[in-house]
């Protein structure tokens, strides 16, 4: 049995003996309720990561393991529609697997993407403050380049924590 199925019948024995009520069964839902919404919040954090370190372990682990789920839970999809998913999907599924050079995080400079935020059919849909670069371990796929293949990921801060930006279309009522 877990521990937190433990502590929560702890709890609930506790609140029970506390409030006198016999067998304690007034006490049973309101104390489910909280301990089910607590359980909720804590899992909630545990998904975003809090610094970015912990944002780049995560991105690391999401493409060597091939794992789309653990990915797709760190971007903040704000404003992004279903066709958007889906492009982020395609180019995020043909980077996993493949082999790492090298994973990184650097911070972006607030002056970076000047250009791009001037253009008023798109924005971001969270302000990026780091990115990570990944270097997959693999020959130079543009003849006559001697760089290897490398794709970035954008990541900002949030309330909750660090996550994966987008740049979105900044029109309204669009799917994308």
């Amino acid at each position: 049995m877990s521990s937190r199925l433990i502590d929560l019948k702890a709890v609930l024995k506790g609140l029970r003996f506390i409030a006198g009520v016999p067998g304690g069964r007034a006490l049973l839902a309101p104390g489910l309720f909280v301990f089910l919404l607590f359980a909720a919040v804590d899992a909630r954090a545990q998904e975003v990561p809090q610094t970015p370190e912990a944002m780049l372990e995560r991105v690391a682990t999401a493409i060597t393991e091939r794992d789309f789920d653990k990915y797709e839970k760190l971007v903040h999809w704000d404003r992004a529609g279903r066709i958007k998913f889906n492009v982020v999907r395609y180019q995020v599924l043909r980077s996993m697997g493949r082999k790492i050079e090298s994973i990184t995080i650097e911070d972006v400079p607030s002056t970076t993407f000047d250009k791009l935020k001037q253009t008023p059919q798109i924005a971001f849909n969270l302000e990026p403050t780091h990115r990570i670069r990944v270097v997959y371990d693999e020959p130079p796929n543009v003849k006559g380049s001697d760089r290897k293949p490398v794709v970035f990921h954008l990541v900002g801060k949030t309330d909750e924590g660090y996550r994966i930006a987008l740049v979105v279309r900044n029109i309204e009522d669009d799917d994308d």
